[in-house]
């Protein structure tokens, strides 16, 4: 097989990726919010967790991952800073396997973007 070369003219430009429209939005979102969750002490995240959690706690690690689309990996440790945060905690059920539950009597804010 023979090299292919595609001439520059013919290769999509950066603002034709849909990929790169979804980035481009979220990173207003980002800038907005990420003050507002610097006060409290979350990331952007966290903060996803905690509403997941405040629509029905006591999920397990792997629904709230499923939830979330987090695999384990980006989950666990991101549970283990909310969880020394005291933001949320973790237990083990003999039946029910990892829960976790908020530990704020409030949910967060649903106002926010």
């Amino acid at each position: 097989m023979g090299n292919v070369v595609v001439a520059a003219e013919r290769l999509p430009k950066l603002e034709d990726y849909l990929c790169f429209a979804v980035y481009s939005a979220n990173l207003p979102l980002h800038r907005l919010l990420k003050p507002l969750l610097d006060e409290v002490g979350l990331t952007y995240p966290q903060y996803l967790v905690l509403i997941a959690l405040y629509d029905d706690d006591h999920q397990t690690v792997g629904g709230l991952g499923d939830k979330l689309f987090l695999d384990s990996s980006t989950l666990t440790p991101l549970l283990k800073r909310m969880e020394a945060g005291a933001i949320s905690r973790k237990s083990t059920d003999p039946v029910r396997l990892a829960t976790v539950r908020p530990l704020a009597s409030q949910p967060p804010d649903r106002n926010l973007p």
